[in-house]
């Protein structure tokens, strides 16, 4: 990622805690031969439901009935005979190790699943956290987390991409992405820590349902962590540009700063390296550069270059565009205009003969093309 996401946007996560809470009542009084009652008339199955909440539960919850329906279902399913203690602290287990975001992501936590063993109980806490991520909508905590991580972005970028689009909350419902798939990690679905805000075409057409713990042969990896990574950034100095052609076509490489397993995750993921070298690099280069043209045109017409200008010079005029644009950065794709001039300098200091003609010929005004 480009940058991460504040941390304090993950405080309001009372529903989640609440429902786990909850749940962890249930077992407890299983494992102490307690009877759970589960069904029953809706006066019924509310006495049960407030036998189960604990005195300082938000009042709310009193009268979600969708949510105490959900978790006297999955409390159903978790009393069944067959069922054993054991068993349910394997379940409780997965219950916690599925909400250790942070441990999960830098892998140091198991992934325990329990959507083989206990196929009824997966299904009921999916449709209960799933049920309680779309409650976090009513009551307003999704709306309240991305306006508070919008508010945190000087440029109102996606960081997963770079360039994306944001969108103001008064435009549209932006999308939060279960950044661990709620297929698969069925009870972090309602966590907001694994909520996660991104550009429509990161999470619709990218990231989808992907598992960003295990990778496509099934082997474990380390993802960013949104809420607590280290920036990344892109280098591309290492790209080609051949001799002897009368137009710059660059070959680009793209390399992480610094090159971590994370970074290659992520481009695993979101196929960074492909879309910036179509979407960015490829479609900007010649606007980019054009740009730098009528900018020497008009320091020129100025008469802000001497009539001869040595190679150091021309070299400094260059340095001086690069450095202004480090200094206002912009948004969008444009941010990452100071990487391609990088490029140039580089390649114009490693003494590439067409790059140093292109930038003689801008400086000068000889003809570009």
């Amino acid at each position: 990622m480009f940058h991460s996401y504040p941390i304090e946007a993950t405080a309001n996560n009372w529903l989640h805690e609440a429902v786990i809470e909850i749940i962890g009542i249930i077992h407890t009084r299983l494992d102490n031969g307690e009877r759970v009652f589960t069904t029953g008339t809706k006066p019924r199955k509310q006495q049960y439901w407030l036998a189960l909440l604990p005195n300082n539960i938000d009042p709310r919850l009193r009268r979600w009935y969708g949510v105490r329906d959900r978790v006297l279902k999955y409390a159903k399913y978790l009393k069944k005979p067959i069922i054993t203690q054991e068993q349910r602290l394997d379940i409780l287990q997965a219950i916690n190790n599925q909400n250790n975001i942070a441990g999960l992501l830098n892998n140091t936590s198991d992934i325990t699943l329990i959507n083989e063993a206990f196929p009824k109980v997966h299904e009921a806490a999916k449709e209960l956290f799933l049920f309680c991520y779309g409650k976090l909508g009513d009551a307003g905590i999704r709306d309240a987390q991305y306006q508070m991580i919008y508010d945190s972005l000087l440029a109102k970028d996606c960081p997963f991409c770079g360039f994306g689009d944001m969108m103001n909350i008064a435009e549209a419902s932006q999308d939060q992405d279960h950044y661990l798939a709620k297929s698969i990690y069925a009870f972090s679905a309602a966590n907001i820590r694994n909520l996660v805000p991104m550009c429509m075409k990161c999470n619709r057409l990218h990231k989808k349902a992907d598992d960003v713990i295990k990778n496509e042969a099934n082997l474990r990896v380390t993802a960013f962590d949104p809420y607590a990574c280290n920036a990344t950034d892109i280098s591309i100095e290492q790209s080609k540009i051949a001799e002897g052609v009368s137009s710059i076509n660059p070959d680009w490489i793209i390399s992480f700063v610094p090159p971590t397993p994370e970074a290659e995750n992520w481009d695993r993921i979101f196929k960074i390296r492909e879309r910036l070298k179509r979407d960015i690099f490829d479609e900007c280069f010649e606007r980019w550069f054009d740009g730098f043209l009528k900018k020497c045109l008009r320091e020129r017409s100025k008469g802000l270059y001497a009539d001869v200008i040595s190679e150091d010079q021309i070299k400094g005029v260059l340095e001086d565009h690069r450095d202004s644009l480090l200094d206002d950065v912009g948004a969008g794709k444009d941010k990452f205009k100071p990487h391609l001039f990088n490029m140039m300098l580089n390649l114009f200091n490693s003494g590439n003969e067409r790059v140093k003609s292109h930038i003689r010929d801008a400086v000068l005004g000889d003809e570009f093309r």
